[in-house]
């Protein structure tokens, strides 16, 4: 949610003002609280003030709708079994990510269990952490940004598949 402030001078010409999306201004200074559309790639959304009773009496403001992305990699992404892989994750625009490893929580080969990564102040979470792997493995973030009433989700997937070993006979 956002909060749109305003002040105007006049108590007649805001009394005949409203918002672009007909919410009524109430007073000569207050603030409304918006909630934006789920959020779209690129989303900006305006907001406007006007006050027919004067036609001086007019503003505008746009909020930015962050979209939540997430990704994750695995390099190599084919190992033999036993080997290690590199696994890199990142997410923008959130509150807090979890990592899984074949749908159960991940514990790192240094001990950290990857649920609940909360993001840094500028919103954001980056890292990587090697992995022995065994068998295929299928490596999953997920993303939450939290903006109010709207819950936006990212999330990604990166497999490590395992080169099969023969032997000769």
């Amino acid at each position: 949610t956002t909060d749109l402030h305003w002040s105007i001078p006049s108590p007649t010409c805001a009394s005949s003002c409203t918002f672009s999306d007909g919410h009524a201004v109430t007073g000569q200074s207050g603030s409304y609280t918006v909630t934006p559309p789920a959020p779209t790639s690129g989303t900006t959304v305006s907001y406007s003030i006007s006050c027919p009773a004067s036609s001086s009496q007019t503003g505008q403001t746009s909020v930015t709708v962050r979209v939540p992305t997430a990704s994750i990699t695995a390099a190599p992404d084919r190992v033999h079994s036993g080997d290690s892989s590199t696994i890199t994750w990142s997410a923008t625009n959130i509150d807090s990510c979890s990592i899984t490893k074949n749908d159960t929580a991940w514990t790192t080969p240094s001990g950290a269990t990857l649920t609940d990564i909360p993001a840094d102040p500028s919103r954001n979470v980056a890292s990587s952490s090697p992995d022995t792997v065994t068998s295929q493995t299928v490596y999953r973030i997920s993303c939450v940004n939290d903006s109010g009433t709207v819950v936006a989700q990212a999330a990604a997937q990166a497999i490590v598949n395992v080169i099969p070993g023969f032997e000769q006979f």
